[in-house]
């Protein structure tokens, strides 16, 4: 006597992957300003469509290296741009290079490292309520690339990653502010002059 079995399977058809929307940012708190000397764009926390100032100046003890700070600002106004919130980073060679970013904060000039520091301002931005240092637990997301050094036009171009966590100075602040922040995504086009 033999036997006979069959199986039969149910396969459901692929659905496709219908593409989705590109996410919605919602605009920064604060305006970019007057944007004289460059620009800063970043996805900030994930939501935040920032768009910044950009400016960039020589490190003041050395010539071939640089640093830059993107700001936002009160309103686009000329003479009433208050500064909100700037976002550092230095200790930069004048040429291209991509740098990891530690908490050496302290201006000593390093060609393996750069720094990123971020301040929320008040008044007539001139007292800090909150500042960031990096969150050096994102190790290689932590990055700003310099593509992009010309010193005869003094213009820096590049892009950047960084993820800062509240300086443990500010941590009164908290309650207001929150303990973590990011920018991804982001893009720089700036001037290098005189700070």
């Amino acid at each position: 006597m033999a036997a006979m079995l069959a199986f039969s399977c149910h396969h459901d058809p692929t659905e496709p992957i219908e593409p989705q929307p590109p996410l919605a940012l919602k605009p920064n708190d604060f305006p970019p300003g007057q944007r004289k000397h460059g620009w800063a764009s970043a996805i900030k926390n994930d939501t935040i469509d920032w768009q910044a100032s950009a400016r960039a100046s020589f490190h003041f003890l050395r010539n071939d290296f640089f640093f830059c700070a993107f700001t936002t600002h009160a309103t686009n106004e000329p003479g009433w741009d208050f500064l909100r919130e700037q976002l550092t980073f230095g200790n930069m060679a004048l040429r291209p290079k991509t740098y990891p970013l530690k908490n050496n904060v302290n201006w000593n000039v390093d060609d393996g490292i750069a720094f990123a520091i971020v301040g929320r301002y008040l008044g007539e931005g001139d007292e800090v309520v909150m500042g960031y240092e990096i969150d050096e637990s994102y190790g290689d997301e932590n990055y700003i690339r310099i593509s992009v050094i010309d010193t005869v036009a003094k213009v820096a171009e590049g892009e950047f990653s960084a993820h800062f966590v509240a300086d443990t100075f500010f941590n009164a602040n908290l309650w207001l502010y929150p303990k973590h922040t990011s920018f991804k995504s982001g893009k720089f086009r700036c001037q290098l002059v005189p700070w």
